[in-house]
């Protein structure tokens, strides 16, 4: 009775063991945008279709976090030259988009957002000289992760 006793009381400790061990934090959604990545910057004309303008390669987007739903963003030209900082904020843990902040620079109001796909990261910008309704923009930049 007493080895019986002893054996349920090491496998109920095995269990709880093994349940402790695999409990491993899941890790945050934010987390898969954190980090630099090196792709491609273009900026569009102002029309219904994506015409390209201007192509800056080896581009850096650089991604912080500030806490589990906010990051803050820096987009850098393949010489280091800033393009934009911005901040963006995930509205849902589950989320693979980020949506950015609206900022200002040179007189246009820019909003956009970060798309994780396939491992790949891409942002892309709008600004209120294209607007296409109320709060509504086309895009007029894009980085693409390479």
């Amino acid at each position: 009775m007493i080895k019986m006793k002893n054996i349920l009381l090491i496998l109920l400790g095995l269990v709880f063991i093994s349940w402790g061990c695999g409990k491993d934090e899941p890790s945050k959604s934010i987390d898969q945008f954190v980090g630099t990545a090196t792709g491609n910057y273009y900026d569009y004309k102002c029309s219904d279709t994506l015409i390209i303008l201007n192509t800056k390669s080896n581009s850096v987007a650089k991604i912080e976090k500030q806490d589990d739903t906010n990051l803050t963003g820096t987009l850098t030209d393949g010489t280091g030259k800033s393009i934009y900082s911005f901040k963006g904020v995930l509205n849902s843990v589950t989320s693979d988009t980020f949506y950015i902040t609206n900022f200002v620079l040179n007189s246009l109001t820019y909003t956009g957002q970060g798309i994780k796909k396939n491992g790949k990261l891409n942002i892309i910008f709008g600004n209120s000289g294209c607007k296409v309704g109320a709060n509504s923009y086309r895009i007029t930049s894009e980085f693409k992760q390479n």
